[in-house]
């Protein structure tokens, strides 16, 4: 993000300007309704008119809600720059770009008219920054990584009221979030994903339960599909094997399990790995040990780079 100054409520900062912390349910109008009931609602603030992100946008609504493992929201996209962040849990972000698996070291950044399909991997406790739209705000989706300083704005930022005036600590605090905002580190590629519409489902099928256990013949026969047909379209729409694609989501996958503090073993038996098959897949996707990973977070983003810049070189 190009660090410029724009306007956040009555305060002044870097770029991205807040307008509303929102978790609004992340669904379009016409979708199916939110399942999440009142139990599952971590916070909520009633509606109300905020100070819209840019002339013309609608009422925004202050939420944080607690998502089941296996809720999808449908897709759908906003007309101003969105912070998605899940303070807890592991959720995976379709995009234009790819699809994004997102643990709660890291926010991912959506642009403008940027369509998303969110999906809980675990329990997820859910909120979003919707931001005013700044000359320098990224044009394209971003892992940003959330320390520790963020991780607190973010959370304090959810119970202001930015449709009124702030008081000097509300504007104090929305001006820093904007200045970490701008200097957070970036990084990370999504896991590739095809525009074949017959390979669409199949590859989300994958995602959803990415273990060795569900071969690609069973895979194809769910999805009425022959082994040979996916792994030509594999070949012709990403440049890569089933096998080598697999792979990287599940590196991705035990990368946001193992940073969050699981255990290996734990991680590599939900994949359907020995521990050493596991160590040797994560090693040479990653080329890192995965006990190095357990509560880091490693300049390494959303994928694995290896088997990623292999498929773009060939």
């Amino acid at each position: 993000m190009t660090r410029g100054r724009a306007t956040i409520g009555d305060a002044t900062a870097p770029d991205a300007a807040i307008v509303s912390p929102a978790a609004r349910d992340h669904v379009a109008p016409d979708a199916a309704p939110d399942t999440t009931t009142r139990k599952d609602m971590a916070h909520t603030v009633t509606a109300r008119k905020d100070r819209p992100p840019g002339g013309g946008a609608p009422s925004l609504r202050s939420v944080v809600r607690t998502y089941v493992a296996g809720h999808v929201t449908p897709r759908h996209d906003h007309d101003w720059p969105q912070l998605l962040y899940a303070s807890s849990g592991v959720m995976a972000v379709e995009t234009p770009d790819g699809s994004w698996i997102v643990p709660p070291q890291r926010a991912i950044w959506l642009p403008p008219r940027s369509w998303h399909v969110t999906r809980m991997l675990t329990e997820v406790r859910l909120a979003s920054l919707y931001l005013r739209r700044t000359r320098g705000s990224p044009a394209r989706c971003e892992l940003i990584d959330i320390g520790p300083l963020m991780r607190e704005l973010l959370v304090a930022a959810i119970d202001i009221d930015f449709s009124g005036p702030l008081t000097r600590r509300e504007a104090s605090l929305a001006a820093l979030i904007g200045e970490e905002l701008a200097i957070a580190p970036r990084g990370g590629s999504p896991i590739p994903m095809p525009q074949d519409r017959r390979l669409i489902p199949f590859c989300q099928r994958v995602m959803k339960d990415p273990t060795l256990r569900v071969s690609l013949d069973a895979h194809a026969a769910a999805m009425a599909m022959t082994p040979k047909t996916v792994s030509r379209l594999f070949q012709r729409e990403l440049g890569m094997t089933f096998r080598d694609w697999r792979q990287l989501v599940q590196s991705t996958y035990a990368l946001a399990h193992l940073i969050q503090g699981e255990p290996v073993k734990v991680v590599a038996s939900r994949l359907g790995y020995t521990a050493s098959a596991f160590s040797v897949m994560m090693r040479r996707n990653l080329r890192l040990a995965p006990a190095s990973l357990r509560n880091a977070c490693p300049d390494i983003g959303g994928g694995a780079p290896r088997v990623a810049r292999r498929a773009a070189s060939g």
